[in-house]
């Protein structure tokens, strides 16, 4: 009896260590996707709760960029979150779209899909990607059942192990540090770039949109497939009682062709088809391509700041949406959001070329600590009325900086604790110590 019971400790540790292990090989042989970050959008929502979304936006790169869920929280009081992934394909944004839903099923309302990935069919690689992302569920299963088509096909699909075996010889550290990775959750989806596209180039050579839609473009003709996955999007809205709205963000590459088809795809299933690519509603936006994109084809933050701002007054007018802003069960938006302030911080301080107001700008944020050192010469450069903000935020040896000074200064949480000019002068803090 002794033994029976050694052996069957030994058995269940050996499984215990054997599904440990491949858990962990699982990780590692998965691919990590480098374009964009699309680790933060798919895993972020698995760290959120559940039953708590009452809208998603789904579809590929322009909408990941191109709307940011906390600014309409702040703003309009809307739980909402972002799941634009890379070369979307239709068929993934369909099944994004079903494990919105597992996840939110109570509180799940409406839908924004981004029509960019109806018009083309992308590599295997692509449906790969976003299926990698997804937990295992009978929607994962689902999901990997339908795109191969086959049961053996599919069932590897769900292993990376066996999906990626080949990886053996090219995995690098990365691949086991990936194995540990956390996102950002704060960001409900959203990844914002920074830079803009009217400094990538000559101004000469920048990529204008059309703007105006041709309206004896030829309608583009939509696959098969596609149009399968759109059917079955719609249809399962419908039995949801989810509304579902059409939209295409602002890109070059969009045509009056494709703008036609998804019009005509929008009025044969009387849903409402918005496209920013055109006007009036990139007017609407004040979408300006050189400022608001980082590349013509994908928003960059200031750009997503203005898309936001209309979608969420649309979501509040039109949609119904409910501000959760006073609802103490959404307190956990309220944390997420300090943290993504200060993440979007770092943003707008990049557009700020005053001295004065990117210092004073920090200051009001608190928790920070700020350096400000000037070797030499800096006074030519400042003006009168930057010496006089300067004095009023207790900077007041910069405020008189002369010809040839060097000059340090250090601020903690909004407050001069130091200040020192080559000349040997020392300020007090404001609590009564002396820094030398």
């Amino acid at each position: 009896m002794i033994n029976k019971h050694r052996n069957l400790i030994k058995s269940a540790l050996f499984m215990v260590v054997f599904l440990v292990v491949l858990t962990i090989m699982n990780v590692i042989f998965k691919p990590i996707w480098k374009e964009q970050d699309v680790y933060k959008t798919a895993y972020g929502l698995y760290e959120q709760p559940t039953n708590k979304f009452e809208t998603i936006f789904v579809g590929s790169s322009c909408l990941l960029c191109g709307i940011s869920p906390m600014e309409l929280y702040e703003d309009y009081g809307i739980c909402s979150y972002n799941l634009g992934i890379s070369n979307q394909p239709v068929l993934m944004s369909y099944y994004w779209l079903e494990e919105a839903y597992r996840l939110n099923p109570d509180t799940l309302k409406t839908v924004v899909f981004d029509l960019s990935g109806i018009r083309n069919n992308v590599d295997e690689a692509f449906y790969n990607r976003s299926l990698d992302m997804m937990k295992f569920s009978n929607v994962k299963y689902n999901a990997a059942m339908d795109f191969y088509g086959d049961f053996w096909d599919g069932a590897e699909s769900l292993i990376p192990l066996m999906k990626y075996h080949d990886r053996w010889e090219t995995i690098k550290r990365e691949d086991f540090e990936h194995a540990y990775y956390k996102p950002e959750s704060d960001m409900m989806g959203y990844v914002p770039f920074k830079t803009m596209y009217i400094d990538t180039g000559d101004y000469d050579k920048l990529r204008i949109p059309e703007y105006v839609y041709n309206e004896d473009a030829d309608a583009k003709s939509i696959s098969e497939e596609n149009m399968l996955y759109f059917e079955k999007m719609v249809q399962f809205c419908k039995e949801k009682d989810i509304k579902l709205v059409l939209i295409k963000m602002p890109v070059f590459t969009w045509s009056s062709s494709e703008h036609k088809s998804a019009q005509l795809i929008a009025d044969h299933y009387d849903l409402e088809f918005i496209d920013f690519s055109y006007e009036p509603y990139i007017d609407e936006i004040q979408y300006n391509n050189a400022t608001d994109t980082f590349d013509s084809g994908h928003m960059n933050y200031w750009g997503a700041d203005k898309f936001t701002d209309w979608m969420g007054n649309y979501l509040v007018t039109k949609c119904n949406v409910k501000d959760v802003r006073e609802n103490d069960e959404y307190s956990f938006m309220d944390r997420q959001l300090e943290t993504y302030k200060r993440r979007i911080m770092q943003i707008e301080l990049t557009d700020i070329c005053d001295p004065c107001e990117y210092i004073e700008r920090v200051m009001n944020e608190k928790d920070y600590t700020i350096f400000i050192t000037v070797k030499d010469e800096a006074s030519n450069a400042l003006t009168e009325d930057q010496r006089e903000r300067f004095s009023m935020m207790g900077l007041h040896e910069l405020a008189g900086l002369g010809k040839s000074e060097s000059y340090i200064a250090v601020i903690n949480n909004g407050e001069v604790i130091y200040e020192n000019l080559s000349d040997g002068t020392i300020d007090k803090a404001s609590n009564g110590n002396v820094y030398a």
